[in-house]
């Protein structure tokens, strides 16, 4: 395998090692974090699949195989096969799976940013939006000098992934508190006891 076609398949297996990782991770380490990220990552392609089919009805269009060049050389079988899609292509799913987890662990951490602060007075936020945004512009660049999607396409599936893992994250921190965010396990600053009673700092 040359470097070239190394590079080809992380990039291309780059969406089923997130959707995988988080599972495989979750079960062996028996953490709520990563088994939350994987469930959410599932809730995440309900909407991708009704944004395939919105798009595909517009436009008219039966699924869209994808090129060779963008298939796997060594994998016959991906997680996008395993779900009910329309179009391959519009939006990618490759681009909005990548879209959606680094801007879930983003906004995560973003939801954390006291705590980080309290531990850390080097803690920056740009920092994290810088990583997250760099990822995805990379991946992105990727898929269009490949030629496996188009512009268009590409700018919808970062938008509604992006979108999608704000909405998902906030929605568990509503129902199951800021720990079920905490990829990085620290502290989470509380405002009140056990009992609902109120916490007072004495200055």
């Amino acid at each position: 395998m040359s470097a070239g076609d190394m590079l080809n398949e992380v990039v291309i297996l780059l969406p089923d090692a997130i959707v995988f990782g988080s599972l495989l991770i979750g079960v062996l380490t028996i953490s709520p974090v990563q088994a939350l990220f994987f469930f959410s990552l599932l809730e995440s392609f309900g909407f991708l699949y009704l944004l395939q089919q919105f798009i595909g009805y517009l436009d008219g269009k039966t699924r869209t195989e994808l090129i060779s060049t963008c298939k796997s050389k060594y994998h016959n079988l991906t997680f996008q096969d395993l779900i009910p899609t329309l179009s391959a292509s519009n939006p990618p799913y490759g681009m909005y799976t990548v879209a959606f987890a680094a801007s879930y662990v983003a906004t995560s951490l973003n939801s954390l940013s006291e705590e980080l602060e309290v531990i850390s007075s080097q803690y920056n936020l740009n920092t994290i939006l810088v990583a997250a945004a760099s990822i995805i512009a990379g991946y992105a660049m990727y898929l269009l000098l490949a030629g496996c999607n188009t512009i268009d396409s590409v700018i919808i599936a970062t938008l509604a992934g992006a979108t999608v893992a704000i909405l998902i994250v906030y929605q568990n921190i509503l129902l199951f508190g800021k720990q079920s965010i905490n990829f990085i396990g620290i502290p989470v600053l509380r405002n009140k006891t056990a009992d609902g009673s109120p916490i007072y700092l004495c200055t």
